[in-house]
């Protein structure tokens, strides 16, 4: 960060390093062997290179702009402008770097399904600390960043499309093995975590009515670990709150409300959550007032009609 020019010579081979070691050549297995604060100065350095304004399209522009031109530190800035190029939007290697996040850094652990089933309040106090922090040390938290730092500068919306395509895969296979439970909650995890940044992810109006709608109706959801996905639904509406018509909001709401008397105390507590940000975004959802009626558009209306719109 406060040499990029000089450092972009050694920049392949440093990066080529950290994505092997946190991403690339590894599992989860490996992963949680490794101290959080290791896994996390991986990622963060992987991030950094990715969202530095020196490494970014405009590179050169910019060093032009400031100093006389240099022909070998010019040709080492397009050559990392490549290298993290390749990294956010070539197609092989922003699928494996998506999927590693997504697999190995955002999945649920033991230590969390534990928790999830018998210390619910403990669960959702680490969810919760899991939020954005620029000094955030949590491994999963720094792998979202680092989702967000490849979203942000890809313009071609590679890491949506990595994550639509997971998605897709999970829904054709079987819905109740709970190895597919955990695999679609930390993808949906993800999908929830970019929407913000790309919009066109998944519509979110057709995605409650498909598809979450259901997952939050469903009885066959409720118990541990097919419940790990109705506490994601109760999630996922929550972000998508502020997308849905009135007629969905309302249904939203009323699936909410149901799920607070869930035998799952994760699922009970998340429906809290979600009923705040339902109700926080009720008012842009409330329906027009009835439309007030002249004289010349009721005059020709049966009586009892006419007194119906005007004593509204």
């Amino acid at each position: 960060e406060s040499g990029p020019e000089r450092f972009s010579a050694v920049l392949a081979e440093f990066l080529r390093l950290y994505l092997d070691h946190a991403l690339l050549n590894t599992d989860r297995s490996i992963v949680e062997s490794t101290l959080g604060k290791h896994r996390v100065i991986l990622l963060r350095f992987i991030a950094s290179a990715i969202s530095c304004p020196q490494y970014n399209q405009d590179a050169l522009y910019i060093l032009g702009s400031q100093r006389a031109p240099n022909a070998f530190s010019d040709e080492k800035i397009r050559q990392a402008r490549s290298i993290i190029d390749d990294l956010v939007s070539g197609k092989e290697t922003s699928t494996a770097v998506v999927k590693s996040i997504v697999d190995n850094y955002i999945a649920l652990s033991q230590e969390e399904t534990y928790a999830w089933q018998h210390e619910p309040e403990t669960y959702i106090k680490k969810m919760d600390s899991e939020n954005y922090n620029p000094d955030n040390i949590q491994p999963r938290a720094t792998g979202i960043d680092l989702l967000i730092c490849m979203v942000e500068r890809d313009s071609s919306d590679c890491v949506a499309k990595v994550l639509t395509e997971m998605r897709k895969s999970l829904l054709l296979q079987p819905q109740m093995d709970p190895n597919v439970v955990l695999a679609k909650d930390s993808c949906y995890r993800a999908i929830g975590e970019v929407m913000a940044k790309v919009p066109d992810c998944i519509e979110p109006k057709g995605w409650f009515r498909n598809e979450l709608r259901a997952m939050l109706a469903s009885d066959l959801l409720a118990r541990f670990p097919m419940s790990i996905m109705k506490a994601r639904a109760l999630w996922l509406t929550g972000i998508v709150v502020n997308q849905l018509p009135y007629r969905l909001w309302v249904q939203a709401l009323e699936l909410s409300i149901k799920n607070l008397h869930s035998d799952d105390g994760v699922v009970g507590l998340m429906a809290v959550t979600t009923l705040t940000a339902l109700v926080s975004g009720a008012p842009s959802l409330l329906p027009p007032p009835p439309t007030m009626h002249t004289n010349a558009q009721t005059k020709h209306m049966p009586q009892h009609t006419q007194w119906r719109y005007q004593s509204s």
